[in-house]
């Protein structure tokens, strides 16, 4: 049931399964899933209520702010939503020359390190 992937969801959440956590809750925000008003109707508010709090991370907005806030109050270890690691590491290298003037552009390699 939708319950319990929230749970599982909440518990990716705390053992900082980020990539694990977004995959669960994509799911169930999935439209074939989120289309059965009457099943989320039966669940327990406090499932519906943490499933918001959950969506509210996916928000793309200004950037993905709301999870790149939540990830720099983590913890290392921690695995991160991959797709969105790629896409700003491929900005960095791709934005960023290796090499400047015969030397190695260390603050690139610095930024690439940090992400």
């Amino acid at each position: 049931s939708s319950g319990i992937n929230a749970e599982y969801g909440d518990s990716c959440r705390d053992f900082q399964n980020i990539m694990a956590f977004f995959g669960i809750i994509m799911g169930l925000s999935n439209i074939a899933i989120s289309r059965l008003s009457q099943t989320w109707e039966k669940l327990p508010g406090k499932f519906r209520k943490l499933f918001k709090e959950f969506e509210t991370m996916l928000d793309p907005t200004r950037n993905h702010r709301t999870y790149r806030l939540a990830m720099a109050k983590q913890q290392p270890p921690f695995i991160p939503f991959m797709p969105l690691l790629l896409k700003d590491m491929t900005f960095i290298f791709e934005g960023n020359k290796t090499v400047i003037d015969g030397l190695i552009n260390f603050e690139k390699m610095h930024m690439i390190a940090n992400t």
